[in-house]
């Protein structure tokens, strides 16, 4: 099922599966395309934090050096 714009990066299931990182050049469209997925087919959502809370993660982003913290 396709939610919104995700980048070439895609998404990824965190190894213990207890979470879900997508990446997306469009925050707006996707959430508003996540919302309604998630409202369409009850899914229950515990969190939904931005990997970009910080300015070192907004720095590795736009040079693009596909680093993450963990």
């Amino acid at each position: 099922m396709v939610v919104g714009p995700i980048d070439e990066s895609g998404a990824r299931i965190d190894a213990d599966r207890g979470g879900l990182l997508i990446k997306t050049r469009d925050a707006d469209g996707f959430f508003l395309a996540f919302n309604r997925v998630v409202l369409d087919n009850d899914f229950k959502i515990e969190v939904v934090t931005p990997a970009d809370e910080d300015v070192d993660a907004v720095y590795q982003y736009l040079i693009g050096t596909g680093s993450e913290k963990s």
